[in-house]
């Protein structure tokens, strides 16, 4: 930018110089034909100084040629002299400035070179320090991915050996409470047949009693009977009919008696056996309740833990696939 502005100052001076000169050009030629027009008038006067000039000795410098003395010329010489001088003088700076700009582009490229040299070695370096450290660095991530995969097959082998054996506990968990329950179910049978027995027992025995005491009032009634027939037959013959109708009544009574004992006790024996038989019924199906209830919560205790036991593969097998991908991608990477 310095150079070009250099080069426009100088062409604007020149052009300044080379307008002056043309003036004076112009200026001179405009006295040189006003000279021209004068000497017709003055003829006569010319005449004698062209006389006195001949007589004169002549100098270099009174010798005119094309209107002009040698003078003028030399000074007209000298003033273009400047200006070309200038010019070639500028040209040859301006060549030289040339010249030191392509030296110093040739100098910069060769700079710009050496320096492209130069980043490229430090980017090579720098490239195989990376591929270095990534080399390193995918290895480290290769170790820490089969870290990582063995930790998790690990892991996965203690989940599936502690849901194994969560599997064992909660069958024989499931089987000493199926045991219990069905332990629990025979003691109730056992105690409802045993109530039953001893309904049957204690109806038996009700019933025998019933028996015994209405026996015992028939022995009774006919002792009183007989005894009163005795009264009867000593008191008097006239009481006979009597004593054969309150015979009979007695009889009577005491057989309505014994048919309304007999009838008590049959009825109330029926309602024990009944109420036997409904508790046998009850105790029965409680007990088949609580065998459906443990077997059901024996199928809900194995259904369970086969889901827990695939969750926990699910898992498993999620996270192997989450680890398999993390490396593939740490491998992409590097």
């Amino acid at each position: 930018m310095e150079t070009h502005r250099h080069n426009s100052l100088v062409h604007k001076q020149i052009k300044q110089i080379c307008s002056q000169e043309i003036v004076t050009m112009n200026i001179s030629t405009i006295y040189s034909n006003d000279n021209r027009e004068v000497i017709p008038i003055m003829k006569k006067k010319e005449k004698q100084q062209e006389y006195r000039r001949r007589r004169r000795p002549r100098r270099p410098q009174e010798y005119i040629d094309y209107g002009h003395t040698r003078f003028e010329w030399i000074q007209l010489i000298a003033t273009l002299t400047v200006p070309i001088a200038i010019g070639i003088f500028t040209i040859l700076n301006s060549f030289q400035q040339m010249n030191l700009s392509k030296s110093q582009f040739n100098v910069q490229l060769r700079i710009a070179a050496e320096n492209r040299e130069k980043d490229l070695l430090i980017a090579s370096e720098n490239r195989q320090k990376d591929l270095d450290i990534a080399a390193e660095n995918r290895k480290k991530d290769l170790k820490i991915a089969e870290l990582q995969i063995r930790i998790a097959k690990d892991n996965r082998l203690k989940d599936l050996r502690i849901a194994a054996e969560n599997r064992k506990k909660d069958l024989r968990i499931a089987l000493e409470n199926r045991g219990k329950d069905l332990k629990i179910a025979e003691l109730q049978t056992r105690i409802a047949k045993d109530n039953r027995q001893n309904d049957i027992r204690i109806a038996n025995e009700t019933r025998l009693k019933d028996l015994l005491i209405a026996s015992e009032n028939r022995r009774k009634d006919i002792e009183i009977a007989a005894e009163n027939r005795r009264k009867d037959l000593t008191i008097a013959e006239v009481q006979v009919n009597i004593a054969e109708e309150n015979r009979a009544n007695a009889v009577r009574l005491a057989n309505e008696t014994r048919s309304n004992d007999l009838l008590i006790a049959s009825e109330n024996r029926r309602k024990d056996i009944e109420i036997a038989e409904e508790n046998r019924r009850k105790d029965l199906k409680i007990a088949e309740v609580q065998i459906n209830i443990a077997d059901q919560n024996r199928q809900n205790d194995i259904r369970i833990s086969n889901q827990t036991r695939q969750n926990d593969l699910l898992i498993a097998s999620e996270n192997r696939r989450k680890d398999i991908e993390i490396a593939e991608e740490n491998r992409r990477k590097d």
